[in-house]
């Protein structure tokens, strides 16, 4: 239940910032009464600070060296399926971008 409260929470503070969002907001778009929220949070300052907490770890993440490579093979592959329509010449980009994926991230 607490990742759903927070990604409500994420939502509303994305759209409306932190003195737009509000509890009842979230808790209604959740399916829960405001009150309920007090269960999992302290209050909007402990959602709100969890929330970054969150998102910083993603961040975190998504800067790690293998991820970018890896999102590198994923948009090579992709630009080969929008505008290439050559079966063995996707496979042979495949296969070669993978090779290189794993000769790059096993020398970190």
């Amino acid at each position: 239940m607490e990742k759903g409260i927070k990604d409500a929470a994420l939502q509303f503070f994305a759209i409306h910032g932190y003195e737009g969002a509000s509890l009842s907001q979230i808790a209604e778009n959740v399916g829960m009464r405001k009150q309920s929220l007090y269960a999992h949070f302290k209050g909007k300052d402990d959602l709100f600070l969890q929330v970054l907490q969150d998102a910083k770890v993603i961040m975190a993440d998504a800067t790690f060296i293998p991820t970018l490579s890896f999102l590198g093979v994923v948009d090579s592959i992709m630009l080969e399926l929008v505008y290439g329509n050559n079966e063995k010449r996707l496979n042979d980009k495949l296969n070669a971008s993978w090779t290189v994926f794993w000769r790059g991230i096993s020398q970190l």
